[in-house]
């Protein structure tokens, strides 16, 4: 697929490993990477979790620009939430936060203890 460039974070250009659609800050764009990212995960989030955003990345996601936090963004899937940074220069996805936006947890979801 071609890369488009329409969407770039807060200025800074699109490392090659990512595809990204959209018109300005504050509005949804289409985030997807290609299978090669780095993604951090800090918070030492369950294996299932992490690859549950992998594939939501790989297959392209609506994002929600951050308007305060450059290179931030939030993504959905399956009801729960997922706060990334993404690096403008790498391209290596961090994932920051993930919390339920249905009334199944994100827990119950990915098989983990409550």
């Amino acid at each position: 697929m071609e890369r488009i460039e329409k969407w770039k974070l807060h200025g800074a250009a699109p490392a090659s490993n990512m595809y990204m659609e959209g018109d300005a800050i504050g509005c949804p764009m289409l985030l997807r990477m290609n299978r090669d990212f780095v993604m951090e995960n800090p918070r030492n989030y369950p294996e299932q979790v992490t690859e549950r955003v992998r594939r939501a990345l790989m297959d392209g996601r609506e994002a929600q620009a951050d308007p305060h936090r450059p290179d931030f963004c939030e993504i959905e899937d399956d009801g729960c939430s997922y706060y990334l940074y993404v690096s403008p220069i790498s391209g290596q996805v961090t994932l920051v936060a993930q919390w339920s936006r249905a009334g199944v947890s994100c827990r119950q979801q990915t098989g983990q203890a409550a």
